[in-house]
């Protein structure tokens, strides 16, 4: 059993450690001035249910950053 929590927590950490990496390198992106990997990193995120990378998404395309505007 306490090997089970014990591994259970290590991948939860794995698991987050990788969600961070994918949206830092989305926010390094937009830092950076190159919005069109930004879209691309956090849309990975909003599909799998990320509320943040929605709000980013969101924000980008109100302001225009990065997409086609009319």
């Amino acid at each position: 059993m306490k090997f089970f929590l014990i591994a259970a927590h290590i991948l939860f950490l794995t698991a987050q450690n990788a969600f961070s990496q994918s949206f830092d390198k989305g926010f390094a992106a937009y830092m950076l001035g190159k919005y069109s990997q930004a879209i691309i990193e956090w849309r990975h995120k909003a599909s799998l249910g990320s509320a943040t990378a929605m709000a980013n998404l969101g924000n980008m395309y109100e302001v225009g950053a990065g997409v086609e505007t009319r």
